[in-house]
């Protein structure tokens, strides 16, 4: 946990609510091992994240750039 925190600049209670978060939505796992804290990634919700992203994102996008223009054309 300290060498995630350090270059962040993060105190170790913040760190920590991050990590649960994270935890909690699968994508890092923690291990307690006396003292110490591990985490690992864990890749799989990543690369579902990813992939429906790379499916959604162009049809996401060019909706997003109708919403844009949308009062340009049509001014009150």
């Amino acid at each position: 946990m300290t060498e995630l925190a350090t270059p962040l600049s993060a105190s170790l209670p913040a760190m920590t609510k991050h990590l649960a978060v994270l935890e909690r939505a699968g994508l890092v796992t923690t291990a307690k091992k006396g003292r110490q804290r591990y985490c690992a990634l864990t890749a799989a919700p990543l690369r579902d994240a990813a992939a429906w992203l790379a499916e959604h994102g162009a049809y996401r996008g060019d909706r997003l750039d109708a919403l844009t223009s949308y009062p340009k054309e049509n001014p009150s």
